[in-house]
């Protein structure tokens, strides 16, 4: 599994071009952001003309967080400042990563959990994700693990993953990882739709997950 682009692909799949492409992503109107080479399933970052608007669902306050890094330290083994694991956009992530894998192994793209929890845009990409790690198996999610959390609006939020990028699928005719275990830094955007979170976009971040411990879990 070698270096990829935005939309969880390597390159030269189809669907990258002139088009809008995410890992988990949405399509909007800003600036474009750089490639990536990490995963899940092999990538986390977008090209895209830029985030998608925040959905409406209740309107923003001053004083609601906005803008601030907030996190818990309850959980035993949480990385200091992460957000907790029962924090609804993290069980988002979590559901979505899961759906994702299994996907990937099926090579089926519309399972209702995965698209569940993707906004419309992203949806529209799924199938080409899957398709891009067709050859590979899951044995679980697809390992992350949350470092902290920004407040943008009531509706929007970017959590920072450590997302193991290349060593846990592997391939079925040797019963091993093509590629050697590594963990990868990124910041998804998770917005609220009715009441519900769902995945928007998740770009390269910079900084080191060499501190923080990223522990594979089987299905």
């Amino acid at each position: 599994m070698g270096p990829v682009r935005g939309n969880g692909m390597r390159p030269g799949t189809a669907i990258l071009g002139s088009v809008c492409v995410v890992l988990l992503a949405g399509c909007g109107n800003s600036t474009t952001e750089p490639a990536s080479s990490v995963a899940p399933p092999s990538a986390a970052i977008q090209e895209q003309n830029g985030p998608s608007a925040p959905a409406a669902d209740a309107p923003d306050r001053p004083g609601n967080g906005a803008g601030m890094d907030t996190g818990s330290r309850s959980d035993p083994g949480v990385h200091p400042g992460a957000p907790s694991e029962s924090d609804p956009a993290v069980q988002t992530l979590r559901k979505h990563y899961k759906a994702l894998a299994r996907a990937v192994n099926t090579q089926q793209a519309d399972d209702a959990v995965l698209t569940g929890t993707s906004t419309v845009s992203r949806q529209e990409f799924l199938p080409g994700i899957v398709k891009s790690e067709n050859g590979l198996r899951y044995p679980g999610p697809i390992p992350f693990t949350p470092v902290s959390r920004r407040v943008i609006a009531s509706t929007r939020q970017e959590l920072i993953l450590c997302v193991m990028g290349e060593g846990f699928a592997s391939d079925p005719r040797t019963g091993r990882p093509p590629a050697t275990e590594s963990v990868t830094r990124v910041r998804a955007t998770v917005i609220r739709q009715n009441g519900v979170w769902k995945v928007d976009s998740v770009f390269d971040e910079t900084g080191s997950c060499d501190t923080v411990q990223v522990t594979p879990r089987r299905f």
